[in-house]
């Protein structure tokens, strides 16, 4: 997921932070807006601190994939769980599952 995001992203400056800078998979959301559509979030940081938020989207049927740049993280439609041994989550929880799911629960909240 990671090398179709870097292939099929937009901007040469992201494809560069791929390499030299620091990916963080954010796990599986679902949908996200505004198609209704699941898919994967990473954020993309280069070494001068830009950050690209990019999600890998399926179609509705599933077939196909594609690469969109967001300009927020729907924090509420995160679909990664903590109930996954520790250090055992699936790409759906992402990288950092406790972080993701306290931000889940301040945007339900409202804070």
């Amino acid at each position: 997921m990671i090398q179709f995001a870097q292939a099929n992203c937009k901007s040469y400056a992201c494809e560069r932070a791929f390499y030299a800078g620091r990916v963080i998979v954010l796990g599986g959301f679902d949908p996200i807006p505004p198609g209704t559509a699941p898919g994967w979030i990473l954020t993309v940081t280069s070494v001068n601190q830009n950050v690209w938020i990019l999600a890998v989207i399926t179609d509705d049927v599933g077939h196909c994939y594609h690469v969109r740049q967001l300009d927020r993280i729907p924090w509420t439609n995160w679909a990664g769980s903590l109930r996954a041994m520790p250090n055992r989550h699936s790409i759906r929880d992402g990288d950092i599952p406790l972080q993701a799911n306290n931000a889940c629960l301040n945007a339900i909240q409202g804070t």
